[in-house]
């Protein structure tokens, strides 16, 4: 994964329906990373799941807007360890007839 040297790419974008494991692996890493000066500054995530999204406890400054049928959640991730160092995360659902569809996009923010 590109979280070490993803400082050498603008975005990586991501689509497959296993995703939410590589969502949870980059909430960890972003929290309670000692150095994530390195890490790609945008990650893009879609995928399908069968249960809604769920907002992780470390959520902070959560905006949550609903248009028809999508949910849009917005809100920022702080790293344990340089809490000026946040990550903004955006959330866009929508259920379709078979599953969750989601679509993620993580930007690293120094300082918001």
């Amino acid at each position: 994964m590109s979280v070490n040297e993803g400082d050498k790419f603008p975005q990586i974008y991501f689509c497959n329906s296993e995703l939410i494991r590589v969502y949870d692996f980059i909430l960890d890493y972003i929290t309670t990373s000692n150095d994530c000066s390195q890490m790609v500054p945008i990650i893009i995530l879609n995928y399908t799941n069968s249960t809604s999204f769920k907002l992780t406890e470390r959520a902070e400054n959560v905006e949550i807007t609903q248009l028809n049928y999508t949910i849009y959640l917005n809100y920022k991730i702080s790293n344990i360890y340089n809490p000026n160092l946040k990550f903004k995360f955006c959330v866009k659902e929508w259920k379709d007839a078979l599953a969750f569809c989601n679509h993620i996009t993580i930007i690293k923010k120094d300082g918001i």
